[in-house]
């Protein structure tokens, strides 16, 4: 199971039991296709950073859920949102780990995080100090414009026209 979010925004010219009835209905999806709601965070009436169908302001809803990656909870959640009249916009994300409410980090996150040994492999304390990057040296290296202009290649000048011996 992994960890999802849905920000969803409301129409707020609702009545409080529809969107409240809404909300309901997002969950009850969520958990007749085999998700589990973890919580359900509704943040209230918002303004908007920019207009959507004439509204200036939306009641946002956070919902954090678990559900499986290959099952029918996010393609029956996706369909539900885009065809419903109440929601003006949202967004169905995976959680972040130690970053979104309701997800803590597992034990010894942040210890290994600051030592160095957390990633991917591809960052900059894996590669060594400065990186694998040539002969160039690092990828900001300062040079002064003189040793740069004494470094850059040089175009072939063209040979000056000889007078032909027949003039």
């Amino acid at each position: 199971m992994i960890t999802y979010e849905a920000l969803v925004v409301l129409e707020t010219n609702r009545p409080d039991a529809q969107i409240t009835e809404s909300i309901e209905k997002i969950e009850a999806l969520i958990t007749r296709n085999g998700g589990t709601v973890k919580s359900r965070d509704a943040w209230g009436k918002r303004k908007l950073a920019y207009q959507i169908n004439r509204r200036r302001e939306g009641y946002y809803v956070l919902v954090l859920f678990d559900a499986p990656p290959t099952g029918p909870v996010l393609a029956e959640l996706n369909r539900h949102l885009r065809i419903s009249e109440d929601v003006l916009r949202f967004m169905v994300t995976r959680a972040v780990v130690g970053k979104s409410r309701g997800v803590p980090p597992p034990e010894g996150y942040y210890e290994e995080q600051r030592a160095g040994r957390f990633g991917r492999g591809d960052g900059p304390r894996d590669r060594g100090d400065r990186g694998d990057r040539g002969d160039r040296g690092g990828r900001f290296e300062r040079r002064p414009p003189a040793a740069a202009a004494a470094e850059a290649p040089r175009e072939a000048e063209p040979a000056a026209a000889e007078p032909s011996p027949e003039a």
